[in-house]
């Protein structure tokens, strides 16, 4: 690997950890002129200082960095919605609502694609699941 003066002297971080400095150093050296004045009015952490540490000042930062942060967050996660493991007991609700979130999803897509059959055979999938939900709630 080779390395310029100024990053052989900077401390070595790997990982995600690596990946996420790497992308915020790019991001701030591209834009710093414009994002200089960019600071959290909760606890005043600026956007390069936040570039260089890694690390957010208090939940305020999240806000008033969020156009920053939203694309580089995008980079690292698989997406913006958590689908985590579900508990095996009481579960059933949460994979029924997912489930349905799904076929909604691919219904959708057949309706947009216009295959209609598969989009009357999800439709019904849907009834009869939200059938389901309700006789048992």
């Amino acid at each position: 690997m080779d390395l310029c003066a100024v990053c052989a002297g900077l401390p070595a971080t790997s990982g995600m950890l690596g990946l996420l400095a790497g992308m915020l150093g790019a991001a701030a050296a591209d834009e710093y002129g414009a994002e200089h004045g960019l600071r959290c009015e909760a606890c005043g952490l600026s956007f390069a200082a936040f570039a260089q540490t890694q690390l957010l000042g208090c939940a305020q930062c999240y806000r008033a960095f969020a156009e920053r942060l939203e694309p580089l967050l995008a980079q690292i996660q698989a997406g913006r919605s958590h689908s985590g493991k579900i508990p095996a007991r009481g579960g059933l609700r949460l994979r029924r609502s997912r489930d349905a979130a799904r076929l909604r999803a691919q219904l959708d897509a057949a309706v947009a694609n216009e295959h209609y059959e598969r989009a009357a055979a999800l439709r019904d999938r849907l009834r009869l699941l939200d059938l389901q939900q309700r006789s048992e709630a």
